[in-house]
């Protein structure tokens, strides 16, 4: 592909390094994810005490529920990285997984005869609809594994009988390091199956043994998934949890239509229909379905939206290119086109290097730091809890919970964080859900072992004595400001913390706050700290081993 584009193509070098440039931009996207400061903090635990958890030590509320991690090897991958070799490194490993993911890509297409066209459109709407999940997260090594398993399967199709075999230990990796192996296994079953069906009508010579090895690859890609540390229990929590629907959580929201969000793979999507639908070559019917079934599952769920653009990466091509070329000898038919002269390449040059120098700057400064937002996470709300020496049971915001056990664990234990139902009971997080969201019908999905709603109950399970919340959530703040046994403590524009009256507003208490070591305002958060974006306390990662793991949460 590349040599052809290089021989044919005038401007190639230009639009080749400006594509690498604008890859190197989306791969280095440095904004903190929420989930980023456990993920650390779990690996570098586990690596401590040389075994996994069986339970939570990080919550009160999540006494006695099995911790079903399903993503121990990015888990383990981010908590040798980071205390060892810094947050850069962090962004570092990410530029790795995205480069593995595009090298892969171009790999499969090594002997295609593209126009420029149709590998400018490919790589600009496959960065840009990647760029929004391209976080520091456990999903960068189901991108990289579905590219991958794209190779692979595409390499089969040319031929490659013992291509087939890489995909079981594929899955034991994917298996072990993000609930999207189920995804890659649906895809890898879809092309056994059709390629099974193409034998058995073909019946041409060895079409037996070429069956049972595709029939043995599959068998040994699906039980590939058992080898983990929890064995089948992996599996069927993996499918309770899919099958359970998650309004909650906005990646999993349906992608809007009628609107400019997602545009980059509303474009890729129209352009596979149109080309698909327009195209002159063979159409392999595996991977039509596996591609419109990728898309419906994008606009049902947002989040695998770069899953669609990574297959549509692979197959959608070589039927682009089609209309492409068709396309472009209409319009010369029709249009007296004149070959482009040498002043005017040299335009085209010069702007296209400029703007490969711009997109390469911009990457540079995005690999100094992971950015914390301050709008966004309760920095300053951190630096207050660490001056007073706040400790305790915290009732704490979903998107916030990770944060706060990275930064005061083994001090303060949380009530939620975004591991979701891995390691807390749905009652557990109905009750936090019923504080955080109230009772909307739209945004939530209850459990009915959960009981009557009652939106402040989460205030007085499991005995806490402080609360941090969102006052974007208008409705979480009014019922806590209802309750007269809290008392608010520090406010700013984005974060509240408080802390129950009994403890904090008693002169009699041991750790009563007068109301001048109070902090109430309503300043603007404004710019962005380096991660992990600590308050300053001399040791910023506590030893597993120094905590008394001693919960007494009681389960609502």
């Amino acid at each position: 592909m590349i040599r052809h584009l290089l021989r044919t193509e005038p401007l190639a070098r230009p639009l080749l390094l400006c594509l690498a440039a604008t890859f190197a931009v989306v791969f280095t996207y440095n904004i903190a994810d929420p989930d980023l400061w456990g993920h650390v903090r779990y690996g570098q635990h586990m690596l401590e005490r040389g075994h996994i958890f069986a339970t939570d030590p990080y919550s009160y509320l999540s006494h006695g529920v099995p911790w079903i991690n399903h993503e121990l090897l990015c888990e383990f991958t981010l908590g040798f990285i980071e205390p060892r070799l810094g947050p850069p490194w962090l962004l570092a490993w990410k530029c790795l997984m995205g480069l593995l993911l595009v090298l892969a890509i171009v790999w499969a297409h090594r002997d295609a005869e593209w126009c420029a066209t149709t590998v400018v459109l490919i790589g600009v709407l496959l960065s840009l609809t990647l760029w929004p999940g391209w976080t520091i997260r456990p999903h960068l090594f189901t991108y990289v594994f579905l590219s991958f398993q794209g190779l692979i399967m595409t390499e089969h199709a040319r031929g490659n009988r013992r291509a087939l075999w890489f995909v079981p230990p594929l899955m034991v990796a994917w298996t072990n390091a993000h609930g999207g192996f189920v995804a890659g296994l649906g895809v890898f079953g879809v092309h056994l199956l059709f390629a099974l069906c193409e034998e058995a009508r073909r019946r041409s010579s060895g079409w037996g043994i070429r069956s049972i090895e595709m029939t043995a690859a599959g068998i040994a890609a699906t039980a590939a998934m058992l080898i983990n540390p929890y064995g089948p229990r992996l599996l069927t929590w993996v499918w309770d949890s899919l099958t359970w629907p998650r309004p909650e959580i906005s990646e999993w929201w349906p992608v809007p239509i009628l609107s400019l969000e997602y545009l980059p793979f509303k474009l890729l999507v129209a352009l596979t229909l149109i080309s698909l639908a327009l195209s002159r070559r063979e159409r392999r019917w595996s991977r039509v379905t596996i591609l419109l079934v990728a898309a419906l599952q994008a606009f049902i769920h947002r989040r695998h939206t770069p899953l669609f653009a990574i297959l549509a990466a692979y197959w959608l091509p070589e039927h682009l290119n089609d209309c492409v070329k068709r396309f472009r000898v209409w319009m010369r038919s029709r249009a007296n086109l004149s070959i482009i002269d040498a002043r005017t390449l040299r335009l085209h040059r010069t702007v296209l290097g400029c703007l490969t120098i711009v997109l390469f700057v911009v990457a540079a400064i995005q690999l100094r730091s992971v950015r914390v937002e301050r709008a966004v996470f309760p920095v300053a709300a951190f630096e207050f809890i660490q001056e007073r020496g706040l400790e305790g049971r915290m009732v704490t915001e979903f998107n916030w919970g990770q944060y706060c056990l990275y930064a005061f664990w083994p001090r303060i234990l949380v009530s939620v964080d975004g591991r979701f139902d891995t390691s807390y009971s749905r009652p557990v997080l109905d009750v936090n859900l019923d504080f955080i969201m109230g009772d909307h019908a739209k945004w939530r999905n209850r459990s009915p072992e959960t009981g009557p709603f009652r939106a402040d109950r989460v205030l007085d399970v499991g005995n806490p004595n402080l609360a941090l919340v969102d006052r974007q959530r208008t409705e979480c703040v009014r019922v806590i400001e209802q309750r007269t046994d809290w008392v608010l403590l520090y406010q700013d524009a984005l974060a509240q913390v408080w802390g129950r009256r009994s403890v904090y507003d008693d002169p009699a208490s041991a750790r009563y706050m007068p109301p001048a070591a109070r902090s109430i305002s309503d300043e603007t958060q404004i710019g962005w700290a380096d991660y992990p974006a600590l308050p300053g306390f001399a040791e910023a990662r506590p030893r597993f081993d120094r905590l008394e793991n001693e919960k007494r949460g009681e389960l609502p």
